[in-house]
């Protein structure tokens, strides 16, 4: 829906109407009060959730390279390279050469100790916030979440 450019008139209603209408503000907002959630239940163990994300990935072995890690969560590259940082500094991770001059990232055994020490805390966070939830609700939620990362890659991609 088109809207009428903004003027000193119109600003205060047009930017209500953004806020109220805006997906990425609302993704935002739902996102950061989310990972509050999950922050207070992980940092007994030094971890914030954006590192506990970096090494679940890792422990999988999704990504063969930092781009392709940064791709599997949804983060910008400098966001990926600050918690690395941190995560190698602590020796939770450590890099190992792969293909051409790419850097795979492994868990350590200190990593893999505390993944494994903060996996319960983050159960705990889980099952808390699918109890404050109706039936259903947590599965449409991530459907609707993939759905949005999708159409976001389209627009993205789109130029």
């Amino acid at each position: 829906m088109a809207r009428k450019p903004l003027t000193a008139d119109n600003a205060a209603d047009a930017c209500t109407a953004i806020r109220m209408e805006c997906l990425a503000f609302a993704a935002r907002r739902t996102a950061n009060l989310i990972s509050r959630a999950y922050a207070a239940r992980l940092a007994p163990f030094g971890l914030e959730p954006s590192q506990f994300g970096v090494l679940i990935v890792v422990a999988t072995g999704e990504a063969d390279s930092a781009r392709e890690l940064a791709d599997r969560l949804g983060i910008e590259r400098s966001t990926l390279t600050r918690n690395l940082t941190r995560l190698l500094d602590a020796g939770l991770l450590v890099g190992v050469p792969g293909k051409g001059r790419r850097i795979t990232y492994r868990l350590t055994a200190t990593g893999r100790a505390r993944l494994a020490e903060a996996l319960p805390a983050w159960q705990e966070a889980q099952n808390a916030m699918q109890a404050q939830l109706r039936p259903g609700v947590a599965d449409a939620a991530r459907s609707s979440l993939e759905e949005l990362r999708g159409a976001a890659l389209e627009l993205i991609n789109a130029g």
